[in-house]
């Protein structure tokens, strides 16, 4: 009897094992991204594309975003006064969620300085959802305020020189995920001035995770 419990117990385990190395497999945490590089008239251009996902529709939704972000970007340069640059950064890549942020700086001639443009994408890898930040968090948990008094709190630290008040986050406010926390941040000259550059807020996790709806 003995026996036979353990042959059950070692069966169990090896079947658990199993279902983990599958599940691994098959979702994994993290997701493999691929550098892709063209260079055109006027335009160079280095985007992010994810390879080797189970679920290849996620793969493609992904991909199709980032690509057609890019040809909207490179559809700007209609003028020969006008080039441009696409470069990018993958900001978090864990827990079955990608987060990436491409840089889009337009250059016009006789202009004083480029002017540069951040976005952001944060997916899903399992589901193929793309997050807004309102997606982030559970309904009804404040979290705006409890971002907004963060943020506030970080302008007066650092002394960020601000060209309006500061009127607090929305909806559909620009962020992006990183290792450290969730990142607020707003476009050039939209709070500061151009010197200054994006103005970002971090947000660590530990001060918002009872108010997250991911994990």
């Amino acid at each position: 009897m003995t026996k036979r419990f353990g042959l059950v117990a070692v069966s169990a385990v090896v079947i658990a094992i199993g279902f983990y190395l599958f599940m691994t497999v098959a979702y994994p945490n993290t997701v493999k991204v691929m550098d892709k590089e063209e260079t055109r008239d006027k335009l160079e251009i280095a985007y992010p594309q994810i390879e080797g996902l189970s679920k290849g529709e996620v793969q493609i939704k992904f991909n199709k975003a980032i690509q057609e972000e890019v040809e909207g970007f490179a559809a700007k340069l209609n003028t020969p006064d006008h080039s441009g640059k696409v470069s990018y950064k993958v900001e978090y890549n864990d827990h079955h969620l990608l987060s990436v942020t491409l840089s889009e700086m337009l250059y016009v001639k006789h202009a004083a300085h480029p002017m540069t443009y951040l976005k952001a994408f944060t997916i899903n890898t399992k589901t193929g959802e793309f997050y807004q930040l309102k997606d982030i968090f559970k309904q009804g948990t404040g979290y705006k305020e409890k971002i907004n008094l963060v943020i506030e709190q970080q302008i007066a630290e650092q002394k960020i020189p601000l060209l309006k008040p500061f009127k607090g986050i929305s909806d559909n406010q620009d962020f992006y995920l990183s290792q450290d926390g969730l990142v607020v941040y707003y476009q050039l000259y939209e709070y500061t001035p151009y010197f200054y550059g994006f103005p970002k807020f971090t947000i660590p996790y530990g001060q918002i995770s009872d108010m997250m709806a991911i994990k």
